[in-house]
């Protein structure tokens, strides 16, 4: 893999908590390598929903799909297609 390869995935994700929500969020911002763009998001009290595209090196986003999929969301990715 050559070193300024970017990979790009669309992630949705849904939480039983908002409060989960805004912490997930929190801690990818954390994250130099990873560059975040959200489409859209609904964040209440008791449920949230976001649309999101990530994109950095293949194993910092896989790191971060691993690590969300234990947060208590429930989540799905795609694949983007870059030219």
């Amino acid at each position: 893999m050559r070193p300024s390869h970017r990979d790009t995935i669309l992630v949705r994700m849904h939480f039983c908590d908002g409060n989960v929500a805004r912490s997930a969020l929190a801690e990818l911002g954390r994250d130099r390598e990873l560059s975040v763009t959200v489409f859209q998001g609904r964040n209440g009290p008791k449920a949230a929903s976001i649309e999101l595209e990530v994109s950095g090196p293949a194993v910092k986003i896989k790191e971060f799909v691993r690590r969300s999929d234990t947060e208590g969301s429930s989540f799905g990715t795609s694949s983007i297609g870059i030219a």
